[in-house]
């Protein structure tokens, strides 16, 4: 389960709606339902009111998406390394092919 699957989940339990859960944590419930379907994700203090308010710790919140959330940043910085170490490559290619061309030139 993801973190919108425990938040539905929880608000089911305690019984309320989306609005009156927004009401609670001071957004909309359109953003409850955003969170909810995996489209946003609240921030720390909005995690923290959605605690309070469902009455769940933050960690029963969260249970198996901080795996999920890691591996998200370790896969979108594994990709700006490539695009970083290609960029380099380029770069050093072009250096050498324009080091190669003065050293005609001057020949």
């Amino acid at each position: 389960m993801n973190l919108g699957d425990h938040i539905q989940q929880a608000r089911k339990k305690a019984q309320l709606s989306q609005e009156k859960l927004g009401d609670m944590v001071g957004v909309t419930r359109q953003t409850i339902s955003n969170w909810e379907l995996n489209i946003t994700t609240p921030d720390a203090n909005q995690l923290l009111a959605l605690s309070k308010a469902l009455q769940v710790s933050m960690d029963a919140l969260m249970e198996n998406d901080i795996q999920h959330l890691i591996e998200q940043k370790v896969n979108v910085v594994e990709t700006q390394v490539s695009k970083n170490n290609t960029l380099l490559l380029c770069i050093l290619i072009a250096l050498m092919v324009l080091f190669i061309l003065m050293f005609i030139m001057n020949a």
